[in-house]
């Protein structure tokens, strides 16, 4: 990249510290009645980004009033419920067999399909990641004495560091082509012995750009390797872009060699936070996922995820999202979304300076400045209620 630094959806640095630290809060002698309570509440978002007039670029994901109160009826009414027991839950075990089997179909399965909700898509990466790890090491991958290391690209999502800090493996990023996509055959020179997953992004997430997904899924597949599609952004969006048109390319399981995929629904599923999935080709990938252990007084302890308790919120508010939307809703919502990001994109052509970085896929954009004033930019509109966060390749400079 040639520009000094970007605005989009990374997040602003928190405020330095001022003055001494404060006292340790105790908790209140006496209770406070619930009106004060919730008064309180707003109160103190106040101050938060008024998301419902569209001044923030990340974190949330809008879509109206009628649903956001849906959203929180649903919440509650699942809220003390536990994802942890389908036998005690049944109704978690039900809606969440059907928003996989929802968001599956639109990433091109066709019903052998396994997977499992989770808190998001950084838990999502890091179950992919761990997957592919223990499926690996039953194959004799990697070599003893070595880490394992996945293949991934500079722009996939920092979540796959995370996963691989957590697992002790090693992070390979290989370089992007001028469009911003990952370079498939620099992935492929990274790829060794010690390899246990191949990563694409759809889109990735500084620049909204889909990467090849057939070429990194033929090179992994041509390894005997798995390979996964983070399409934690554009999972629920890019699905309904190809059906009204404005999309054209492959994105899931319908490319041969993918082997996993992960998308949010907390984010342009416009569900309840809490809420993302990540999905296999097959129920066998999925077993390398679990997690079990019976040498303890309590029995049997098995979970599909990290999480022990599941939030039975987020699950019942997904499926009530999703239910209540329908194909015909997200396709709407997807082009209101796109014409909104294609209006962005002709007004900043118009200021002289700015340009949107790369050419994305998606309704996420990154808005790249020649002269460099994408920091004072960011900071004169947070004044105003805005909330930008600057971002770049920090290795290159560009992040200072």
């Amino acid at each position: 990249m040639s520009d000094s630094d970007y605005a989009g959806g990374a997040a602003p640095a928190p405020p330095a510290a001022t003055g001494p630290p404060a006292a340790p809060a105790t908790l209140p002698a006496h209770g406070q009645d619930a009106a004060g309570v919730l008064a309180e509440v707003r109160r103190s978002q106040a101050r938060d980004v008024d998301y419902r007039r569209g001044r923030n670029w990340a974190f949330t994901y809008y879509a109206g009033e009628e649903l956001l109160d849906l959203l929180g009826a649903a919440y509650q009414l699942g809220m003390s419920a536990n994802g942890l027991s389908g036998a005690a839950f049944p109704s978690l075990a039900r809606f969440e067999a059907e928003i996989l089997s929802w968001v599956t179909g639109l990433l091109g399965g066709t019903g052998g399909e396994a997977g499992s909700m989770t808190s998001g898509g950084s838990e999502s990466i890091l179950l992919a990641v761990k997957t592919a790890r223990d499926w690996a090491r039953a194959q004799g991958r990697p070599r003893e004495r070595h880490p394992g290391n996945v293949v991934a690209s500079r722009s996939a999502h920092p979540g796959f560091a995370k996963a691989a800090h957590y697992l002790g493996l090693e992070l390979r990023r290989g370089r992007l082509r001028d469009d911003q996509r990952a370079d498939p055959a620099g992935m492929a020179a990274m790829i060794d012995d010690n390899t246990v997953l191949v990563v694409a992004s759809a889109p990735s997430y500084p620049h909204g750009v889909v990467d090849d997904v057939p070429a990194i899924a033929r090179l992994a597949a041509d390894a005997g390797l798995p390979c996964h599609v983070d399409a934690c952004v554009g999972g629920m969006v890019l699905p309904f872009a190809r059906s009204i048109g404005a999309w054209h390319g492959p994105l899931g399981f319908e490319v041969p060699g993918v082997t996993s995929v992960s998308a949010d629904l907390h984010k342009y599923g416009y569900t309840a936070k809490g809420a993302s999935v990540v999905a296999y080709r097959t129920a066998e990938w999925l077993g390398w996922q679990s997690f079990a252990h019976d040498d303890w007084t309590g029995g049997r302890y098995e979970v599909p995820n990290l999480c022990g308790t599941r939030p039975g919120g987020a699950i019942t508010a997904a499926w009530a999202a999703m239910r209540y939307l329908g194909h015909d809703g997200y396709c709407e919502l997807t082009r209101q979304s796109l014409q909104a990001t294609a209006m962005l994109r002709d007004g900043l052509a118009a200021i002289d300076g700015l340009h949107v970085a790369g050419d994305p896929d998606i309704n996420l954009i990154a808005v790249g400045d020649t002269r460099g004033r994408i920091r004072p930019i960011a900071r004169e509109l947070r004044k105003r209620g805005w909330v930008l966060g600057t971002q770049g390749d920090a290795s290159r400079g560009e992040n200072k």
